[in-house]
């Protein structure tokens, strides 16, 4: 398996004196992809993850935000790799994914596969959800997504509609209810029929004193009453780290093992597995039936995932599928760290110099995002960028005892 190339980033230094961010200031490592690939199980000679990847994911590209916009996704077909779909995405200022579009490669050109469109209100809640299929040459409605919210910003609706040709018609609709905590403690579902709304389904949520949910109780309307159909517990540790679920279906009036999954974390929280089983009527026992594992570099991000499916009898594996992250990485900061000092930085986007208003620096520093300091200065209100190129930048401005005042990206022109 190949290593993963990880670029080392970030090291705060200024004119002789070491500027260390405050510790309660934030900022982030985040992974860029550069590709992925996928690997599957081996059921017939070997019984471990077969040695060539069978599909992968390249000409990944991001905006200047970090949001991915282009990606390419090809297969193994015996003899090489070839084209299998493309996805391009776009997002509003608000870094809102606008639209997903996917087009499918027929062995010589691209065709349109599907369309997702995504609305939202002013404070970013999303409020629509338009998908449609492509043809040739123009897109075909198909699904209409509509969603509502609390003046808390908590989702209580959600109405989907299909189109029928030329019109949309009512299918099914959620109705949330949210308690003081902004948890959800109940969930009805209704199929339209005809002229009019009937009960489906619904939810009932119960949550423990840290919002924790704890329990899930499924029923289905039949005969103009509510029937248990499934039920889920669930269970956290001290750090309210979810940890275990138990789900029982409804049978002759009582409730019966269905699932269960336990769920481990290495010491920095990070989850490592959560290893399903299902319950088998015949022995009486749990047997095995997934098995999901994760591993992370030193800065917590995943490296990669494997799924293992069990055998019916839970004995042995038939079938997997895992994923390796090749990546490098930026820094992310928070762009408002102290919201008490009003500075500004302008202009934005820039030529030849930014200059601060509103405070006076004790240090400024320029890095790149691969985290290279560029161009930095001291006790000053400008500075200069002389012949860096174009691109994006970030600025971090700090006091006099070396604590992070404000980081902003900044774009050279």
């Amino acid at each position: 398996m190949r290593k993963m190339l990880v670029l080392v980033l970030f090291l705060v230094m200024g004119l002789g004196q070491q500027w260390v961010l405050a510790q309660n200031k934030t900022q982030s490592i985040i992974p860029l992809y550069d590709s992925i690939y996928a690997w599957h199980w081996d059921v017939v000679s070997s019984y471990s993850w077969e040695a060539a990847p069978y599909q992968k994911v390249i000409n990944i590209v991001y905006d200047i935000n970090y949001n991915k916009i282009n990606e390419l996704i090809q297969y193994e077909n015996g003899s090489g790799w070839v084209n299998g779909s493309q996805g391009t995405y776009t997002y509003d200022n608000s870094n809102n994914l606008l639209s997903q579009s996917y087009q499918q490669w027929n062995g010589s050109i691209w065709v349109n596969s599907d369309l997702y469109t995504y609305t939202y209100d002013t404070n970013n809640n999303l409020i629509n959800r338009l998908a449609q299929g492509g043809n040739d040459s123009s897109w075909t409605n198909s699904w209409l997504y509509t969603y509502t919210y609390d003046i808390n910003n908590n989702r209580i609706g959600e109405l989907d509609k299909q189109w029928n040709g030329s019109s949309w018609d009512n299918a099914w609709q959620y109705i949330y209810t949210i308690d003081i905590n902004n948890n959800r403690v109940s969930q009805l579902i209704q199929q339209w029929n005809q002229n009019t709304w009937e009960n489906y389904g619904q939810s009932i949520y119960t949550y423990d004193a840290n919002n924790n949910k704890t329990s899930e109780l499924y029923q289905q309307w039949s005969s103009n009453s509510w029937i248990n159909a499934m039920k889920y517990t669930f269970t956290y540790d001290a750090n309210n780290r979810f940890i275990y679920m138990l789900s029982e279906q409804w049978f002759d009036n009582a409730w019966i093992n269905s699932h269960q999954s336990n769920v481990t974390y290495n010491a920095n929280g990070n989850e490592l597995t959560t290893i399903a089983q299902r319950w088998n009527f015949n022995t009486i026992a749990w047997q095995n039936f997934t098995n999901l594992s994760y591993t992370y570099d030193a800065n917590n991000l995943k490296k990669s995932h494997a799924y293992r499916y069990w055998d019916g009898m839970g004995n042995s594996i038939y079938s997997g599928d895992s994923a390796y992250y090749y990546f490098h990485t930026v820094v992310g900061i928070d762009e408002r760290i102290n919201d008490e000092i009003q500075l500004q930085i302008y202009p934005n986007p820039a030529t030849t110099q930014l200059t601060i208003t509103g405070y006076t620096p004790a240090y400024l520093k320029l890095c790149n995002t691969l985290g290279q300091t560029v161009a930095e200065a001291t006790n000053t209100n400008t500075l200069l960028l002389g012949s860096l190129p174009q691109g994006l930048y970030v600025l971090q401005v700090f006091d006099a005892k070396g604590g992070l005042v404000k980081a902003e990206k900044v774009v050279k022109q």
